[in-house]
């Protein structure tokens, strides 16, 4: 929720005054028109602790124009709105009545404005002020917006979910990477390869094709670099792409790939039983150096860039996998384009093949009734260190992996995902519209001209037509028997997906 303090008026009003309904075969006396003498100039709801801590504080939009005034950023999910008290200001009036239809305390009924009245706005609330000359009256629309879903959770749709871009019912192995902005992902099915590319994941858009490899790959090791596409096969021999299509050995072989840096692959090599860090292509001079023995050499995480404007660098990092030992790791290690050093020892629970994405957490601190928005690390699946349990817990850090903590219920994965290992997760933009939010209540706020004698300052100068989310795409992952699962899953936080207010 945006920062609430004084009220303020949106500039919505077209610059002569706005004459909507006049009925002189009725006789009614009254004209409605918006004018100085029917303007309502301020709104606000009365402090109850019982309801919402600070509830004074939300903040309220009068659109004068359209004679509507709500809170555009709805209350929290549950919050009772069916006894209120209100506040406000308006000229000197003849008459100041609400009307509360449909409501689940109050059916119809019909009174006097006084700040001492609670108002049942689960029901249909209307305004009225009739001027002090008799002349002219205002009805207003008013409503208090509640959410109806929980604003911070990690909302995991079920008709959203896809199968993988596969010519199979049955794929047997796959691995998706980003690559050149598009979406990589390679499948093994029975007798063949199948190559998927998509720029588009929101709209599941595929361009599949059946390649034929002139080796048998280990769709695990699938990795991306800058510039290029590696693949390690059965016998770890490396191999390079530039369209993942047509390949071409390297003449060298690796234990496993880490990930890249650049258009640097970065690996482990197995040198006399001695496990070393290793490059390629190998820079002039480089050294392999024996790695940590606490360092992983086998089933990490994706590699993923921390997102900090204090590093010199670029920093990439990794969590989990399997040491030289043998022993599984929970400690995330981090590497500077130089060296790598261990960033936590103790993370997570020690697992391998887990699932690290970069995203973004939010949530609402009730003390000022603020949302607040930050990049986060987030850490699912994985084979924990008995090598038959699954890992069923969400893990969250939000300084760059130096600590991490069981993420709150809002952000653990749904009964309906089958716990999982050696899944991927990408994150794409989709430009979001009215029709394609999942909010409900959102109204724009326009930018128009009002009489001099009404305008103040407000912050509102542009509607808001369409804005970017963030989805998570996690694809694939195999259950404790080593099943793939022929699945690709679309998630978000689903305060992400609300209309932002200016």
């Amino acid at each position: 929720m945006d920062r609430k303090f004084s009220l303020y008026i949106v500039l919505s009003m077209l610059a002569a005054s706005l004459m909507i309904s006049c009925n002189d075969d009725s006789g009614d006396p009254y004209v409605e028109t918006l004018s100085s003498s029917t303007a309502v100039t301020a709104f606000s709801l009365v402090d109850d602790n019982d309801v919402m801590d600070n509830l004074d504080s939300v903040f309220f939009t009068i659109d004068l124009k359209n004679a509507e005034i709500y809170n555009a950023d709805s209350l929290p999910m549950g919050t009772d709105v069916s006894r209120l008290r209100v506040s406000m200001t308006y000229a000197a009036a003849s008459s100041a009545t609400f009307t509360v239809t449909g409501g689940t305390v109050t059916k119809d009924k019909t009174f006097s404005y006084s700040d001492e009245d609670s108002i049942d706005f689960t029901g249909d609330v209307k305004f009225t002020i009739v001027s002090q000359d008799l002349t002219a009256r205002r009805t207003y629309s008013i409503k208090v917006n509640v959410h109806k879903v929980e604003p911070d959770s990690l909302y995991w749709n079920r008709l959203a979910r896809r199968d993988l871009p596969s010519y199979s019912s049955n794929p047997l192995a796959q691995k998706t990477v980003q690559y050149k902005g598009e979406a990589y992902c390679l499948i093994k099915e029975d007798s063949s390869y199948v190559l998927s590319t998509s720029s588009d994941l929101g709209l599941n858009r595929w361009t599949k094709k059946r390649i034929t490899l002139p080796f048998v790959a280990d769709v695990k090791s699938f990795t991306a670099a800058e510039d290029a596409l590696y693949i390690l096969d059965n016998n770890k021999a490396l191999y390079k792409s530039a369209d993942g299509e047509n390949w071409t050995a390297c003449g060298t072989t690796l234990y496993s790939i880490i990930g890249s840096y650049g258009s640097r692959l970065l690996g482990v090599v197995k040198d006399n039983g001695v496990f070393k860090h290793t490059e390629y292509p190998m820079p002039a001079g480089y050294d392999q150096v024996e790695v940590d023995a606490s360092f992983p050499v086998e089933g990490v995480s994706q590699m993923v860039t921390l997102v900090s404007k204090w590093a010199v660098s670029e920093q990439k990092i990794v969590v989990g996998g399997k040491t030289a030992s043998g022993s599984y790791s929970g400690a995330t290690w981090g590497f500077d384009g130089e060296t790598w050093g261990m960033i936590s020892r103790v993370g997570v629970p020690a697992a391998k093949d887990v699932t690290l994405v970069s995203y973004y957490y939010t949530y609402l601190d009730e003390n000022n009734i603020t949302s607040y928005q930050y990049p986060a690390l987030l850490v699912m699946g994985g084979v924990m260190e008995d090598g038959s349990t699954l890992n069923d817990k969400v893990y969250i850090s939000s300084d760059n992996g130096l600590k991490w903590a069981v993420a709150n219920e809002a952000l653990q994965l749904p009964e309906y995902i089958e716990r999982f290992s050696n899944a991927q997760a990408l994150v794409y933009n989709s430009t979001l519209t009215d029709a394609r939010s999942s909010s409900t209540g959102w109204i724009d706020m326009p930018a128009s001209k009002l009489p001099a004698s009404l305008q103040v300052r407000s912050r509102a100068v542009e509607a808001v037509t369409s804005w970017e989310c963030p989805y998570i795409y996690l694809f694939g992952g195999t259950n404790v028997n080593g099943a793939l699962a022929n699945n690709i899953w679309r998630g978000a936080i689903n305060r992400l997906t609300f209309k932002p207010l200016y």
